[in-house]
């Protein structure tokens, strides 16, 4: 998926950040500038294997919002979407429009 592709999976809401689909999350994740953040607990299971992604659970986010320092684009990633939501609100008020910020739905 090219990068006008991508643009045009994209969902734009309200809230600075993008609402994706896993077609969309699969070619973003191709790209060394994306970072992915799994905000489940360490104890949910499958967990994500890729090179840049980390584990922070949710409650832990708002001390380490600087592992996503290096990165245009940030997606954050949970079991159902609703942390994931939450952390893509975090992610936004940490980095305005700094970053492309992303919700895998």
């Amino acid at each position: 998926m090219n990068e006008n592709a991508i643009n045009a999976a994209v969902n734009e809401n309200n809230l600075l950040y993008n609402d994706i689909d896993a077609a969309t999350f699969l070619a973003l994740i191709e790209k060394n500038d994306c970072l992915i953040v799994d905000v489940r607990n360490l104890h949910e299971l499958p967990r994500f294997n890729h090179p840049n992604c980390v584990s922070i659970p949710m409650a832990n986010l708002p001390e380490q919002l600087s592992v996503a320092a290096n990165f245009t684009n940030i997606v954050a990633i949970c079991s159902a979407g609703l942390r994931s939501e939450t952390a893509a609100e975090l992610l936004v008020e940490q980095f305005g429009t700094e970053k492309q910020i992303f919700n895998l739905s």
